[in-house]
């Protein structure tokens, strides 16, 4: 049976459609939202004096975790976010979709925006801000599969793939290098636009998965395309596109998906970029850019990039901020609808 205790006068205020799990700790001044989770062994403490929590509707609080309040502050969970397992936090706002990871500590001041993703076991201290800097490259993903295999199932592009998999649910498999890797979101992506599954085989590393599908162990790959483009050229893998919005100059005869199977705005690449630390100044953040883009097109290192099937950038600070809200606000609702998360 839950432990609901009354806290100097207060007594937690659940919706009657909340689901509260034996074990689960609830004390005070808390408020917990309709059809929201409280899973077991989680302890969420509104015994500060002067503050209190309130978790929002339809929002899962995941086995053993903690969260509490301090005098600096209350602490809000807006609705339908996730909190996995043994996450803890303190004093700060979790808006409205957003996803923790299991382990993840957030500390007082803290405010997490909508649909935003906490990595799992990462520690966010209070007030942390790092200014993005600039954009390094993109590197497309690329969907390959074993000759052999496409040739047995007739399969020579993507709208035939799509096609075969619809009509056969759950039985192809994708191979990945890890789950919650750039490899794994990219084929979630993918089965949620073109309304198709596949079971999903994570490996631990991109080596092991494509020796997987050399072997015709697995179907199907959403591969970083550097670590297959040697494979491919040899004749041991088919490409059908790559998952990049535009073409890759490393192989540029391959379609991107969203032209070959007309899935508009797909586009699932790796990226690396640069970011400040804490505190530096935005002139300095500038200068900094502004050397990284100049070095970033000199023909050395941009034509090792190209080779590499990269794509080089070097945009302004305000951009990169911009490119890193959009890619957390696409892969929000994939990493949720698949469940997916990093080993």
């Amino acid at each position: 049976m839950a432990h609901i205790l009354a806290f100097g006068g207060r007594t937690p205020r659940i919706h009657a459609s909340a689901f509260v799990a034996p074990t689960a700790v609830i004390i005070g001044d808390v408020e917990i939202g309709a059809e929201s989770s409280i899973w077991f062994g989680a302890v969420i403490r509104g015994d500060e004096a002067e503050h209190g929590i309130v978790i929002g509707a339809r929002t899962s609080i995941q086995d053993n975790c903690v969260i509490h309040v301090s005098a600096r502050g209350p602490t809000i969970v807006g609705d339908d976010c996730t909190i996995g397992h043994g996450a803890s936090f303190e004093s700060c706002e979790i808006r409205r979709g957003a996803l923790v990871g299991m382990n993840a500590v957030i500390l007082h001041g803290v405010v997490v925006g909508e649909e935003s993703l906490v990595a799992a076991g990462s520690v966010v201290p209070a007030g942390l801000q790092i200014p993005p800097r600039t954009l390094v490259a993109g590197v497309p993903n690329v969907m390959v599969m074993n000759v052999n295999k496409a040739k047995e199932l007739g399969i020579h592009n993507v709208p035939d793939f799509i096609k075969y998999a619809r009509a056969h649910p759950g039985q192809l498999n994708m191979a990945s290098s890890g789950n919650g890797t750039s490899i794994h979101l990219a084929g979630e992506l993918f089965k949620a636009m073109t309304g198709t599954f596949m079971v999903h085989i994570p490996y631990t590393g991109s080596g092991p998965a494509l020796m997987g599908l050399l072997s015709g162990n697995v179907d199907v790959m959403f591969d970083n395309l550097p670590s297959s483009m040697a494979q491919i050229k040899g004749g041991k893998l088919t490409a059908f596109a790559v998952t990049s919005s535009q073409r890759s100059t490393a192989m540029p005869e391959l379609p991107t998906i969203e032209e070959a199977a007309k899935l508009k705005g797909f586009d699932a690449s790796s990226w690396f970029g640069l970011l400040a630390p804490a505190g530096t100044p935005a002139d300095v953040i500038l200068k900094l850019q502004q050397e990284t883009a100049k070095a970033l097109n000199s023909p050395a290192i941009k034509e090792k990039l190209l080779a590499q099937g990269a794509i080089p950038s070097g945009n302004s600070p305000q951009e990169f901020a911009k490119f890193i809200d959009s890619e957390i606000k696409k892969w929000a609702p994939v990493v949720k609808a698949s469940g997916a998360r990093v080993d």
